[in-house]
């Protein structure tokens, strides 16, 4: 392993390309929501898995009567389907059910005024990079880059396009990943479906997507905010590195 400036290279490491469940929620099941929520499904379409389309959703309150929400669709990565809905509720259980195919999928969450993300929104910085070539599964050559603050979904744009994904592809608690920052894959990693298909990962914008509905700073290129200063940006980022491999 060679490190150059926050930046790690790693040597080709084992990967599991299990079959994924086929909606990822974010943020995950049994996560206290503030007020009137926004939660986010990301549904697995890739004709392998063979899962069938998106049906119906329904959100119920503990009792099983319907909760009134509001339902968009966004922009994902490639077989992948972005739903993001806004509960109208203040307190009590949230139920989100939906089918995909002949499976019955859900997730439950505690609605909580007191809970949410932090009032002042701190800024959005990529605090780590880890470059990862691997010839197993799908193959990788990318980077993950790791990003905070934390949020159940990044929108990330580039050149005109954009994609929104998840805080990472594992379904893990988002609540409490290590280190409190989001993932997010591009070029080409493993197994994921997440992935954002760019040559120019340190280009990328990314916005935070909060659960109370606000979105984060969003991080320009070549632009950062040290802590109690104004922003300062820079000419466009570079990168280069070298050393042995194994």
């Amino acid at each position: 392993m060679l490190v150059a400036g926050g930046l790690v290279a790693q040597s080709p490491a084992l990967a599991s390309c299990g079959i994924p469940e086929p909606v990822l929620f974010a943020p995950t099941t049994g996560t206290r929501l503030p007020s009137e929520p926004t939660i986010y499904l990301f549904v697995h379409e890739n004709p392998s898995y063979s899962y069938g389309k998106l049906g119906d959703i329904a959100v119920l309150d503990g009792k099983g009567l319907p909760l009134a929400f509001q339902r968009e669709s966004l922009p994902g990565t490639s077989d992948i389907l972005v739903v993001r809905l806004k509960v109208a509720a203040k307190s009590g259980a949230a139920i989100v059910r939906t089918r995909v195919g002949e499976m019955e999928i859900s997730a439950a969450y505690r609605i909580d005024g007191k809970a949410g993300p932090p009032t002042k929104v701190p800024y959005t910085e990529i605090v780590n990079a880890t470059y990862l070539y691997n010839e197993i599964c799908r193959g990788s050559n990318g980077f993950i880059l790791h990003v905070r603050p934390l949020a159940p979904a990044y929108r990330v744009e580039e050149d005109g396009k954009v994609w929104v994904v998840p805080y990472g592809d594992d379904g893990d608690d988002w609540q409490h990943r290590k280190g409190g920052a989001g993932t997010i894959f591009t070029g080409r990693i493993d197994c994921s479906d997440f992935v954002i298909p760019t040559d120019k990962p340190l280009a990328l914008r990314i916005t935070p997507l909060f659960t109370d509905g606000r979105e984060g700073v969003t991080r320009w290129l070549g632009c950062r905010k040290p802590r109690n200063e104004e922003e300062t940006c820079s000419a466009p980022a570079g990168l280069q590195f070298s050393g042995r491999t194994r």
